[in-house]
C-alpha cells in the first residue's frame, strides 16, 4: 500500500511538472506583454520589475481592436455555425444512404483525400478562381474558404460518431411519418451534440487563429483580422515585442475562453467518435 502510495504521489507531481513546463510559454507571453522597452531588450526572459499594463492600452488601440475583432468574429462564426450544419447533413446523407451507396461511399472517400492534399498546393488557382468570381476581399469568400477546407477532417469525424447513433430511433421516427429532414433535425441534429462542439472548438480555433488565408485573400485595413492586425506590430527594421505580445494576449484570450467552456464536450465527442466506425 505505502508503494502504491508513493507511486500515486510521484505520478502527480509529474503532472504537476508537466503542466506548469506545457503553462510556461503562455506564462512567458504575459510576463513579455507586460514590460518596457528597455527591459524587452535587457533581459527578455526575467521577471518585470514593474508591469507596464499601458501596453495593452497601446494595442487595443494600434490594432483597432474593435475592428478587427469583428472582423474575426464574422468570419469565425459565420464558417462555424454553416460549415458544421453541412458538415453534419453531409456525413448523416453518407451513413445512412440507402440508395446510390456506391455513390456516396465514393464521395466519402474523396473527402478523405482532402486530408492529405496540402492546402498550398491549392493555392494559385483558388487566386485566379477568386479574382475571376470577384471574391476576393470579401467575408463570403474567405468564409466558402474555410467551410470547404473544414469539410474533409469534419465529415471523417462525423461519419464515426453517426455510427454509434441508433438507426432504431429513424425508423421509429419514419414510421409515425416524419420526414427525412424531420428525421435529421428532430432526432440525430440533436444527438450530435458532443461532436458538434468538437466540431465548433477545433474549427473556430484554427480560422480565429489562421494567418496565411486572410493575408491572401484579404487586404487592406477594413478587413483586417485579428492575427493579421497583431501581425502589423513587426516593422522591417524595429518591432515593439512587448506590445507585440500584449496584443497576442489580446488575440488569443476569446479562444481560450470558448475552448475551456467546451472542452468536456470536445472529450466526449472525440472519444464517442472512436468507439465504432
Amino acid at each position: 500500500m505505502k508503494m502504491k502510495k508513493i507511486r500515486g504521489y510521484c505520478f502527480e507531481i509529474f503532472m504537476i511538472l508537466l503542466v506548469l513546463l506545457l503553462f510556461y510559454p503562455v506564462i512567458l507571453i504575459f510576463l513579455m506583454s507586460v514590460k518596457s522597452d528597455m527591459e524587452m531588450i535587457v533581459s527578455p526572459l526575467s521577471f518585470p520589475q514593474v508591469f507596464q499594463f499601458e501596453n495593452y492600452k497601446y494595442a487595443f488601440e494600434q490594432m483597432d481592436f474593435i475592428r478587427a475583432f469583428g472582423n474575426s468574429l464574422l468570419i469565425t462564426s459565420s464558417s462555424t455555425i454553416i460549415g458544421t450544419v453541412i458538415y453534419c447533413m453531409a456525413g448523416y446523407a453518407i451513413v445512412r444512404a440507402k440508395s446510390h451507396r456506391r455513390l456516396f461511399q465514393t464521395m466519402y472517400v474523396l473527402f478523405l483525400l482532402g486530408l492529405v492534399l496540402p492546402a498550398q498546393s491549392t493555392l494559385i488557382p483558388l487566386l485566379y478562381l477568386y479574382k475571376s468570381l470577384g471574391l476576393m476581399n470579401t467575408y463570403r469568400g474567405i468564409s466558402l474558404l474555410y467551410i470547404a477546407g473544414g469539410a474533409a477532417f469534419s465529415i471523417f469525424l462525423i461519419t464515426g460518431f453517426i455510427n454509434t447513433v441508433p438507426i432504431a430511433l429513424e425508423e421509429a421516427a419514419a414510421l409515425d411519418g416524419c420526414t427525412a429532414f424531420g428525421i435529421f433535425f428532430k432526432i440525430v441534429f440533436p444527438l450530435l451534440k458532443p461532436i458538434i462542439c468538437t466540431l465548433v472548438i477545433i474549427n473556430a480555433v484554427n480560422i480565429w487563429n489562421d494567418f496565411f488565408t486572410p493575408l491572401m485573400f484579404m487586404s487592406g485595413k477594413a478587413g483586417r483580422t485579428i492575427i493579421m492586425a497583431v501581425y502589423m506590430f513587426k516593422g522591417q527594421y524595429q518591432t515593439q515585442w512587448n506590445v507585440l505580445f500584449a496584443g497576442l494576449v489580446l488575440a488569443t484570450l476569446p479562444m481560450m475562453l470558448v475552448y475551456f467552456a467546451l472542452q468536456r464536450y470536445m472529450i466526449d465527442g472525440m472519444t464517442a467518435g472512436a468507439v465504432k466506425s
